[in-house]
């Protein structure tokens, strides 16, 4: 199967949505499929991985709780990042975009699975990070949501949950089709265990109620102190699950970059709220009490 995808991955094109004006940072303007199809496997240590451990369970105390999602594998979630989520005693989830790994601008294999050694969770992400709607067919959607879990397991990493690139939940997708969708929140209940939204300002019922259509605050270089503090406050009274979504921690500016400091003042804020920061497979193993 995993044969079957690679071989499918020269007849895409990559979009990058979040970042889209800046997609030849990532790939420096290579469009050789030769080339994109050796990033994909640029993995040195590939061979003779062991599978990933198990995540510990969480026993919820009924206080709400925060997830630290970090999108794309930007090498900034690793080189910024990490240390900083270290120093506070956290671990977070990645969603990992398949065609990314190795370009500069992001992470490499390497480094997803120091993250998983360290506790962290990976997630999928799709290959080619296309936020076109009209690109997703069955036969693209099937490649870009099972294809994506079984490239990221082959390099020993876990992919239990998917996110979708630019976040597009349930009724965003119907929207853009007169007639019938592409079956794209279909595929992830097939192959995963959730889907994830950035669907801004609401908060997760914990136990979840609808898996497929997970709610998170996603972070932008404009987004306040007072709209993240608004948000863990809402965790804490709802006693619900907050998603943080980060993605490039740098001095760019750009739009969906924060810098170190301001990721350091979202980790104090969090700290100060003494709510626990958990991974997505925690969560959603709570079960009604």
């Amino acid at each position: 199967m995993l044969k079957k995808y690679l071989l499918m991955i020269t007849s895409i094109t990559l979009i990058l949505c979040h970042q889209f004006v800046y997609a030849d940072d990532a790939f420096n303007g290579d469009t050789n499929t030769d080339n994109i199809t050796k990033i994909i496997n640029c993995d040195e240590n590939q061979q003779g991985l062991p599978g990933p451990k198990q995540i510990p369970p969480y026993s919820w105390k009924g206080s709400g709780l925060i997830t630290l999602w970090f999108d794309d594998g930007w090498v900034t979630e690793y080189t910024n990042g990490l240390p900083l989520m270290k120093k506070y005693g956290y671990e977070g989830a990645v969603a990992v975009a398949v065609k990314l790994i190795c370009y500069p601008a992001f992470m490499n294999w390497d480094q997803l699975r120091t993250l998983q050694d360290l506790g962290w969770e990976t997630t999928a992400h799709t290959v080619n990070h296309n936020c076109d709607l009209g690109y997703y067919t069955t036969k693209t959607t099937l490649y870009e949501l099972d294809g994506s879990k079984e490239m990221i397991k082959s390099h020993g990493l876990r992919a239990d949950h998917f996110v979708m690139p630019c976040g597009y939940n349930d009724q965003q997708i119907d929207a853009m089709f007169e007639s019938a969708h592409p079956p794209i929140i279909e595929t992830a209940k097939k192959y995963f265990e959730s889907y994830r939204t950035t669907e801004y300002e609401r908060i997760n019922a914990i136990p979840v109620l609808d898996p497929y259509n997970l709610k998170a605050l996603q972070l932008r270089n404009t987004t306040s102190d007072q709209e993240i503090k608004t948000m863990i406050n809402k965790a804490i009274n709802e006693h619900g699950w907050l998603i943080i979504v980060i993605h490039q921690i740098d001095n760019t500016n750009r739009p969906f970059s924060i810098t170190p400091e301001k990721f350091e003042k979202v980790l104090a804020m969090v700290k100060a709220s003494k709510l626990p920061v958990v991974l997505p497979t925690q969560v959603l193993a709570i079960k009604k009490r």
